[in-house]
């Protein structure tokens, strides 16, 4: 009798004061064995617990519908032909033109009885009130599919100091990577109950460390991944998954620069004669910079890391709240301990504009997106 009452007293003492309690009687030489044996059982069996859930991998078929934004080009594109043609996923690609290069190369190349192109502007509250519908009439034609997946990865850029981008510009972006967004998951939000459906927001490590000539990118995704977090926590009792997955270095393969010919123009125009004076050199020499990188409209992107990582987002049976694809660490590791103090030290004692323009650019291309 003694020996239950102490173990439950022990039991109580753990329970009060927590982890801190579990471990000083786990060392203290009174501790009841019994005690000891059960904690560290339960310790033991609860790490391997952890290790065998995370490790699993879930199965996934043709019956198994997966939605993406962005499809046209770049990462959208290429997460549509893996899901379709790895994965073998039923994939409703959205784009913003079904008509585009990448949508017609998603027709040629995927399995087209497990592909829908949908048209998608995430501006627009019809346009999503449309693709809702598709949707539900796609579930409702064939009780065999479930509504596994939804991928937000719709996104645009434009490169450009704070001060030059307009109104119009800033609001795009927040417009598309934010608002957007927000609003198309939102209208997703009663199938994902229903269905249980993984929700994929991709982000950006610009949401981590903000990146100069990216203030409004940066702002978007560092919105989003906060977001992201709220949002995980609300749905998780309604057994949602919500998932953070940053692609990594892939910049160079998307079309996301695309437009930052038309941005420099709008910015040009709108520069008062003081900006134009004092920013003029500047600005030619930046967006001349910029013309060097290859707009690649259509890419297979062929990064083994980025479609493990991705896949991992789909197929972890316990998903992690964050996924990140890191092929360059040492810039990682160089942007979080000495990136302020060098940036801030050149700005300081030589030419601002050319100094902190090339060596940020030089940093930006390598973590970018």
């Amino acid at each position: 009798m003694y020996g239950v009452i102490r173990l439950m007293h022990e039991a109580a003492t753990c329970f009060g004061s927590g982890i801190l309690g579990l471990g000083y009687m786990l060392i203290n030489e009174n501790g009841s064995r019994i005690f000891k044996y059960f904690s560290f059982s339960s310790i033991g069996a609860g790490i391997m617990y952890f290790l065998i859930q995370r490790n699993r991998k879930k199965t996934v078929n043709e019956r198994n519908v997966i939605l993406i934004t962005g499809c046209d080009s770049g990462l959208g594109f290429n997460m549509a032909l893996y899901c379709n043609l790895n994965l073998n996923m039923f994939v409703c690609a959205a784009c913003l033109n079904t008509c585009s290069e990448g949508a017609q190369k998603l027709l040629d190349q995927c399995n087209p009885k497990r592909l829908l192109l949908v048209e998608l502007d995430i501006r627009k509250s019809a346009s999503i009130l449309h693709i809702e519908k598709t949707i539900m009439n796609l579930l409702s034609s064939d009780s065999n599919l479930e509504f596994s997946y939804l991928v937000n990865n719709a996104g645009v850029m434009c490169f450009g100091e704070f001060e030059w981008q307009t109104n119009a510009i800033i609001e795009h972006q927040i417009n598309v990577n934010l608002f957007g967004t927000m609003n198309f998951t939102r209208s997703f939000l009663h199938l994902a109950r229903k269905y249980k459906t993984r929700i994929i927001n991709v982000t950006s490590h610009c949401a981590i460390e903000a990146l100069p000539g990216l203030a409004t990118y940066a702002a978007t995704k560092a919105a989003l991944r906060f977001w992201s977090d709220a949002l995980r926590v609300e749905m998780k009792k309604y057994g949602v998954d919500v998932v953070n997955f940053i692609p990594g270095s892939q910049f160079m393969n998307t079309s996301i620069v695309s437009r930052q010919k038309q941005y420099a123009s709008e910015m040009l125009a709108a520069f008062t004669d003081e900006q134009l004076e004092f920013y003029g050199d500047y600005f030619e020499r930046y967006n001349k910079y910029l013309s060097y990188i290859p707009n690649h409209s259509v890419q297979v992107i062929s990064d083994s890391n980025l479609f493990n990582e991705f896949g991992n987002t789909i197929l972890d049976y316990t998903p992690r709240a964050i996924y990140k694809c890191e092929p360059i660490k040492l810039v990682y590791l160089y942007e979080n301990y000495s990136y302020n103090f060098l940036t801030n030290y050149f700005a300081c004692i030589l030419d601002i504009p050319s100094t902190t323009f090339y060596l940020n650019t030089v940093l930006s291309f390598c973590v970018i997106c």
